[in-house]
């Protein structure tokens, strides 16, 4: 994200109870803000790949899974509520 929204940044990730026509298995939430408190949403989807690796891979939920890119969940806190997710091979 550019320097000017990086206020305040979170991504919100659901497992869905089932995969989608596509596959994906998650869904995302992700959100910024600017500095100005301007807010940009957008909502795309995740098929887990290894789940014991921490291996996602996300597109916009329109698109084949063939055309997702990796995401990588780095570390996770279940009693904390939260996540650090990190892009790229």
């Amino acid at each position: 994200l550019p320097k000017d929204q990086n206020n305040c940044v979170y991504a919100d990730y659901t497992v869905k109870d089932s995969p989608t026509a596509l596959g994906y298995d998650v869904g995302v939430h992700n959100h910024a803000e600017e500095a100005s408190g301007k807010v940009h949403e957008a909502d795309i989807c995740a098929k887990i790949v290894d789940g014991a690796a921490g291996k996602l891979e996300v597109a916009p939920c329109f698109l084949p899974t063939a055309l997702s890119g990796p995401y990588w969940i780095v570390d996770y806190s279940e009693s904390e509520g939260d996540a650090l997710v990190s892009g790229g091979p």
